[in-house]
């Protein structure tokens, strides 16, 4: 299905044959040439690196909008308040991958250890870098580019950067 939603062009089948092959592979792998234990931590350790840094920028997200999402846009598969440039909200994204890089260089596992992990004499740090970095910078630049503000007395949520005004029912 992730293939599907990034816009490979190929059917559900072919999709769902892929991710059977590789993970059957990967498993194999893992399995008989690894030890699973092992490989089962450093890869649930390792998925904090990307997980913090867009839970950064989710919650900085739902900060500024106050929660208040306008669902059928959420919805419409092209143009809509949230399609942002081609479907990418490149501030988020760009804050995402500082994220996960910041999160990288704190991380700890069996499979890769950051660089700067020397600093915390070789503790994990890196949730809490991907949190910081993909949130609070992202909540920066967003609000200073307008994410945020109530246009008028309305109340309502201020529509995305280069979005067309929210229909009210």
């Amino acid at each position: 299905m992730s293939l599907l939603a990034v816009g490979v062009s190929t059917t559900r089948t072919r999709a769902t044959a892929l991710n059977i092959a590789l993970a059957l592979a990967v498993t194999c792998y893992v399995v008989f040439f690894r030890d699973f234990s092992e490989f089962r931590v450093a890869f649930l350790t390792l998925m904090i690196v990307w997980s913090s840094s867009w839970c950064g920028v989710f919650l900085a997200d739902m900060l500024l909008r106050r929660s208040r999402y306008d669902v059928p846009a959420l919805l419409r598969p092209t143009g809509g308040a949230y399609w942002y440039r081609g479907g990418w909200n490149l501030v988020a994204t760009g804050w995402f991958l500082a994220g996960v890089l910041a999160s990288a260089l704190f991380a700890t596992s069996s499979i890769w250890t950051g660089p700067l992990t020397a600093w915390v004499d070789g503790g994990d740090l890196s949730i809490f870098a991907g949190l910081l970095v993909g949130g609070v910078g992202y909540y920066v630049h967003a609000r200073a580019q307008g994410l945020g503000r109530t246009p008028g007395a309305g109340g309502a949520p201020a529509r995305a950067e280069g979005a067309a005004p929210a229909e009210r029912a």
